[in-house]
């Protein structure tokens, strides 16, 4: 939601901090508040600063290259060189890499389809590897730290007394945060955004002044937005970048402790309580899903006329470029194109909510999917008994299974968004 904008970056921070302080005191380091504010500052401003220019600078690159494989290249070093470079400056590294991906992320769309269509699944599939991986060296790692604890002069129940201090800190914290947000956020859309808008008004750089409108929530859905500050791999990635510091830390040990409680104690306790909590607040919306349908039948309305405006609009030109014949002839049948699929988009919304009014009577949106997918799955079949016969160039087959994948893929993208609505 809008009234979480940059809560990713603000939450790192904070858990980056929050350890270093830790690291220190472990260390034995007396500081001032004005040095923790230093170390504060310098550990958000350079990384942040890191991030957004090596984000800035990727996502011009990769608006002119056109290379799906290059961008998608790009995209996988661009973390790693965020958290070193940061890191060698005495900054975040942390920071750095979710500042970069909040950039790149946000300014996807106006990249090539191609390259989101290659991205989409390999950072899904990076994503599982990444946070497997790194929870089972936890698993595998926690034996030996404790043992270290136990062998030391530290004691373990004064370890875990400390980390379920600083557990119930960040589950405190969390809907002090976001309640504050909010409120502050409707205050400024209230009062400032109005002055922004005439501000930016005839200035189109100046359009970012504008900012979003915050959607109206009441203190229940805010509750269950609060429970929702599950911990992770950002937290124990901070640790490690802490523990790795210049500073001689000899209490390790005593952080990783804290940090692991503090993720996996999140994850448990607010992960498998979160459907009960949504469920005795009643956080639901029994209009939400044909508000979407209606906003989609308007944002494609709203696309189509804009396509049709575009081919009158250039019409002129093109014809004296191509000549006039020519051009009518294909202009008039992309506005026929375009029509013929807004009128379909809209027949088949209608259709979709007369299913859930005339369930018996009609075939549910699955049960269709999975008769188009049957459809598919004989086509591809056709496909591949030609090319074993001989009669079908290699080429050629894999230009027309590009198209049934392509279909398919319209296909399930359609479905998933329903499903997520």
């Amino acid at each position: 939601m809008t009234v979480l904008s940059g809560e990713s970056l603000i939450n790192d921070a904070a858990s980056l901090t929050l350890v270093r302080v830790f690291t220190l005191i472990a260390a034995g380091t007396s500081l001032t508040i004005w040095q923790d504010l230093g170390i504060f500052g310098l550990a958000i401003g350079v990384g942040f600063a890191v991030g957004i220019v090596l984000g800035v600078a990727v996502h011009w690159i990769r608006m002119r290259i056109n290379d799906p494989v290059v961008e998608t290249i790009m995209s996988i070093l661009l973390p790693f060189v965020a958290y070193v470079l940061a890191e060698h400056l005495s900054g975040s590294g942390v920071i750095a890499v979710v500042t970069a991906g909040l950039y790149i992320g946000y300014n996807s769309p106006k990249e090539g389809y191609a390259t989101r269509l290659q991205e989409r699944p390999l950072w899904t599939s990076i994503d599982v590897i990444l946070e497997g991986f790194v929870f089972a060296l936890i698993g595998l790692q926690l034996k030996t730290v404790v043992q270290d604890l136990l062998e030391s002069n530290r004691s373990l129940a004064q370890t875990l007394t400390a980390a379920a201090v600083v557990l119930v800190v960040v589950v405190l914290v969390r809907p002090l945060f976001v309640f504050e947000s909010y409120a502050r956020n409707r205050i400024n859309g209230r009062w400032l955004r109005p002055l922004r808008v005439r501000l930016s008004r005839g200035h189109r750089s100046l359009r970012w002044l504008r900012g979003t409108a915050e959607p109206k929530l009441n203190w229940r859905e805010l509750t269950v937005i609060s429970w929702t500050g599950m911990r992770g791999v950002v937290t124990l990635a901070a640790a490690v970048a802490v523990v790795s510091d210049p500073v001689q830390v000899k209490a390790q040990d005593t952080i990783f402790i804290i940090a692991f409680v503090v993720t996996v104690g999140t994850l448990l306790l607010q992960g498998l309580t979160l459907p009960f909590v949504i469920r005795a607040l009643q956080v639901q919306d029994p209009g939400e899903s044909e508000e979407d349908v209606r906003s989609e039948m308007r944002l494609n309305q709203r696309t189509t006329e804009a396509a049709i405006a575009l081919l009158e609009r250039r019409r002129p030109a093109w014809a004296e470029q191509y000549g006039h014949q020519a051009v009518d002839s294909v202009v008039n049948r992309l506005k026929a194109r375009l029509e013929r699929q807004a009128e379909t988009l809209r027949r088949d919304a209608e259709e979709e909510e007369d299913e859930e009014r005339n369930a018996p009577m009609r075939l549910r949106g699955a049960q269709i999917q999975d008769i188009r997918r049957e459809l598919l799955d004989r086509r591809r079949e056709i496909v591949l008994e030609e090319r074993e016969k001989g009669n079908l160039d290699e080429e050629v087959m894999r230009r027309v299974l590009v198209t049934l994948d392509a279909e398919e893929l319209a296909m399930d993208s359609a479905q998933a968004s329903r499903s997520r609505s």
